[in-house]
This record gives structure tokens, sequence and C-alpha cells, in this order.
């Protein structure tokens, strides 16, 4: 909601900030229950309701924090014995997406019952980057991955957590992108009915799929200076607001 600000230094400190005086929580009575310092932090995410913060480290674990209080809520969760590249929560706020920059398997966290959903699933290649998306309904989410063999593509990738580990990724029509930077792209569901996947790349550009048929609808033709840092539907899902790396925000017709 805009109230706080949470960000991760290079020693493994994570910090939680009044978003409007940019003043710590934490006080000096009480320090450990809003700074915690794990293993180096390389990715975090918050929750949709803003009442908890996630965090994967260099040694694969995953943390569930309480805002309010600064303390874990659940057990942490171990993905593997190297860095998290990713993590998202799923719209509802009851699963958390994990990408491990490790082996470059993806693994899905029940938060609520403490467990794993499933196998680990797996993308084309070992990421070095990747980004996800959850879609409104909480079914499907896309993964984008930059793969450390390759330099200036882009694979995106749609599944479906109701069909379990067998035949759950769907590849898109045109998902193999090329871009200018080895930054992964960024993505959104449509807010009304995650029928459709826009996804921003480095070069500038926007592309739009329909989830149900894996086409691709549109690719737009002007390319702008500046990496797509982030994007988003409009609730009717009628346009599509970018911002560039540039401080540019553009709005699209659908």
């Amino acid at each position: 909601d805009g109230t706080f600000i949470a960000h991760a230094s290079a020693d493994g400190i994570l910090r939680v900030l009044d978003s409007a005086t940019l003043t710590s929580m934490a006080n000096d009575d009480d320090v450990s229950a809003h700074l915690f310092k794990p293993k180096r932090i390389f990715s975090m995410a918050w929750s949709p309701d803003s009442r908890f913060i996630a965090t994967g480290d260099k040694a694969g674990f995953i943390h569930i924090w309480n805002v309010d209080s600064g303390f874990l809520v659940a057990t942490p969760f171990q993905h593997s014995s190297g860095p998290i590249a990713s993590l998202t929560y799923s719209s509802n706020g009851h699963f958390v997406i994990s990408v491990s920059a490790y082996d470059g398997s993806l693994r899905i966290w029940d938060i609520q019952r403490q467990v794993q959903v499933g196998e680990p699933l797996r993308v084309k290649s070992q990421p070095q980057q990747c980004t996800a998306a959850y879609s409104p309904d909480s079914c499907l989410f896309a993964s984008a991955t930059m793969g450390s063999d390759t330099a200036t593509t882009a694979s995106i990738y749609i599944w479906d957590v109701r069909k379990g580990a067998a035949g759950l990724r769907v590849e898109l029509d045109g998902a193999s992108l090329k871009v200018v930077s080895k930054v992964a792209p960024v993505m959104a569901f449509s807010s009304s009915h995650g029928h459709h996947l826009a996804c921003g790349t480095s070069d500038g550009a926007i592309w739009i799929w329909d989830t149900s048929t894996r086409k691709l609808l549109r690719k737009s033709d002007e390319n702008y200076e500046g990496d797509v840092t982030c994007i988003a539907f409009s609730h009717d899902g009628c346009y599509i607001v970018s911002g560039c790396k540039d401080g540019s925000v553009y709005t699209w017709d659908t």
C-alpha cells in the first residue's frame, strides 16, 4: 500500500523503512525485531496485503517475515544450495514461487501449510536472471528467464499450477525474445480476467499474448530508449502502462 519500503544490502541486512520519513521501523530497544542478518539476500517480495516479506538468500533459504513484529512466521524453506534468483507471491498471498540461480528450478511453497507444492519445475537452462508474475486467480504464472549461456535471448513460459508437474509448462508463440541487454523482461497479467499477458523488454518493446490460445496478439512497433522496468494493466484490461529506465511512462491500447 506504499506505507513501507523494504531494502536489503550486500551485507545481508534487511530493513523496513517508513516511506514518508525514510526512518527504520526498528528502535534501539528491539533492533533485532526488524533487522536480521542471514546470508547475503539475493531477492525479496512483499505479500499482496503488505503484511509479510519473503526473502531469498545466497545459501538457497527462503524466509517469511512479519512486517509488524519483524519475526519469522514460518520455518525457513530450503530451495537449493545456491542463491535464490527471484521470489513472487501469488495474488491471494497463499503461495510463493522461488527460482534458483544454482540449478534453474522453480518451486511453489504453500505458506500457510509450510510445505512445497508438487515437484520442482524446470526452465530450459540455468537462469542468470528470472522474473515471474501470477494471474489474478492464482491459477497461472508466467516466468521470463535469461539463461547464462545466451546474452540476448529471453524465454517466456506459462505454468498452470492446477495441472501439477506433469505437462505443466506451456511455451507461448514467439516467446523466445531477442533483447539488447542481459536483463530479464518484466511481466503482468490483465487485471480483469488474466487472459492476457504483457511483457516489457530491455529494448523498450511491449509484447501481448493471449494465454488461452498462446498466440502473440501484438508487439509494439516503436522501440524507445531505456529498459522497460515495470508494466501494469488497467483494471478493465483495456490499457497497459509501462515505465522505462530513462524515467518515461507510456500508455498502450491493448
